[in-house]
């Protein structure tokens, strides 16, 4: 538990997820709204020493968020979406200009905070950070553009600035990163190296990559990243309403006499799709009882495989995509499916893993660093390179699924408060470390 003395306040910076992708609850949204609740879970027990409050950075300025106004923006709001979103999202990159259509992004979020926390036509009240504060960057910041003054403007007035470190996609894998992000998220590194005073990882994997990075790409620069820490992220698993629906389509697929292998993520080119499909065609050439469900929503520089996909022979028959499952389907996916296959190139953390675990379903995944680090001993391991491989880790499985479904029972995660204890106990040393210095 934190051993601080004093009261500790801590502002969470979270305003890409509740306002830019409010409608997303995969990858590091979903990873958000899980910290997010647990530190005002924590907090509550803390309050005389620890005081947390959710911040949103706009215009270069921070604003606090009412809690009874968070709860509804803490939830992925689907309804908001229209059916053609994505389609006039399209339309206008192809003939406006970057530059304005950053603009109206930044409008329609600003306008969607002003209708959530505004009262009587009046913002909520800016933040005014005093000596040993801490503002905790947790969201996808390379995403703001007026992030980087608001930051600056919160040291200027005493803050200490630490970041949430998710992964390092970006700069390690940037062919396989959406149109501009390589270059946003550079930049915003670069930011953080200068501004920030202390970082937090969400694995000891990408807390060794980011030393290794800035040992050797950023030099002495790199002040924040001698003051480097990791912690376990526990995911927000359990379904919060039993009764939910699940839709007849789905319970019919799990009727069948084989249980489908899952894969579940966005479909974006790091999460290695198209291997994946060359290994099941392999195997339905030879194995006409095979079923493999993807759940996924749509990501970028899918087109071709969403082609593949839809019109693959077995379509529907053998081989099934959902982009809109609810949590609760989700959940009974992964309590009826017969492995979950991972097999991305690299990951952060890697949520569909530790969930499949969870719900006591076995594991096939790729041969990357957090994935020993996380799920080692839980399933067969592959080349993500190698379809083949991908064959054999599959024919491993089943040759020992009661030995892995056994191990799958005994899978423990870390708990909601030994997590935030740990991420709140990091942050509490570094302020004190900091602030002494």
């Amino acid at each position: 538990m934190c051993s601080v003395v004093d009261t500790v306040k801590i502002y969470v910076e979270c305003t890409s997820t509740l306002f830019y992708h409010h409608h997303l609850n995969t990858g590091i949204q979903r990873l958000v709204r899980t910290i997010l609740k647990s530190l005002y879970l924590f907090s509550s027990f803390q309050s005389k020493r620890l005081s947390v409050e959710p911040v949103a950075a706009f215009n270069g300025c921070f604003y606090t968020l009412k809690e009874s106004a968070l709860s509804d923006c803490s939830q992925p709001h689907y309804r908001d979406i229209h059916p053609y979103a994505s389609l006039f999202r399209k339309v206008l990159k192809s003939f406006l200009p970057a530059s304005l259509i950053s603009s109206l992004r930044n409008f329609f979020a600003w306008r969607r905070f002003f209708q959530k926390f505004s009262s009587a036509h009046t913002s909520p009240p800016t933040v005014r950070f005093n000596k040993g504060d801490v503002l905790f960057l947790l969201d996808a910041g390379w995403e703001l553009s007026s992030l980087r003054s608001a930051v600056a403007a919160a040291k200027k007035q005493g803050a200490l600035v630490g970041f949430c470190l998710c992964d390092l996609s970006p700069l390690k894998l940037p062919q396989y990163a959406n149109e501009q992000t390589p270059t946003k998220f550079r930049q915003w590194f670069a930011d953080m190296t200068q501004l920030a005073d202390f970082c937090v990882s969400i694995s000891r994997s990408v807390k060794r990559e980011a030393q290794t990075y800035a040992q050797h790409d950023l030099g002495k620069k790199a002040s924040c990243f001698q003051h480097i820490a990791s912690f376990t992220v526990n995911v927000d698993l359990d379904i919060p309403n039993s009764d939910c629906t699940i839709r007849d389509h789905l319970k019919a697929l799990y009727r069948s006499d084989t249980s489908p292998y899952l894969a579940v993520s966005t479909l974006e080119p790091r999460k290695n799709y198209e291997m994946l499909l060359d290994a099941f065609d392999s195997l339905w050439s030879t194995r006409h009882d095979v079923v493999l469900v993807i759940v996924g929503s749509v990501g970028w520089n899918c087109k071709s495989l969403l082609k593949r996909i839809k019109n693959h022979p077995l379509f529907d028959r053998r081989l099934f995509l959902f982009h809109d499952l609810t949590d609760a389907e989700l959940a009974y996916c992964y309590q009826h499916s017969r492995a979950l296959i991972s097999p991305s190139f690299y990951e952060g953390l890697g949520l569909p893993p530790i969930e499949a675990l969870h719900y006591r379903l076995p594991v096939i995944v790729s041969d990357i660093p957090v994935y020993r680090e996380t799920v080692s001993g839980y399933g067969p391991f592959f080349n993500p390179s190698s379809s083949a491989s991908l064959l054999r880790a599959i024919s491993r499985f089943e040759k020992n699924r009661t030995y892995w479904l056994m191990k799958a029972a005994k899978f423990r995660w870390i708990t909601s408060e030994q997590s935030y204890s740990d991420l709140i106990d990091k942050i509490s040393y570094f302020r004190r470390k900091l602030h002494t210095d």
